[in-house]
């Protein structure tokens, strides 16, 4: 094997991206998935103070279909806080890196 060095673009130092954005951005990615975790712990404590499920499994619901709403609910949402962090990350702040 032989390594061949490959030509690359310049680097330019952008003092925003590397000051400001090495200390807020993990941060920010952090605190947007705070909030589903709030929901789903509120929701949760919710329905055992309610015993909507055991209400529901005495009317005929399956187990399958009720964890599955639960899923499908919760993919929804952290797919649009997952969408919009990637869109503002590679929009915004990374112009210049390819996916």
């Amino acid at each position: 094997m032989v390594t061949v060095p490959n030509k690359s673009a310049a680097f330019d130092y952008d003092e925003f991206m590397f000051e400001v954005l090495d200390r807020f951005l993990p941060l920010a990615t952090l605190l947007s998935f705070f909030t589903p975790t709030f929901r789903i712990t509120y929701r949760m404590v919710s329905e055992k103070e309610t015993r909507v499920r055991e209400s529901m499994q005495m009317m005929g619901l399956n187990q399958a279909a009720y964890w599955i709403s639960w899923f499908i609910y919760y993919m929804f949402f952290n797919l649009m806080i997952s969408g919009s962090c990637t869109f503002i990350l590679s929009y915004y702040l990374l112009k210049f890196t390819q996916w």
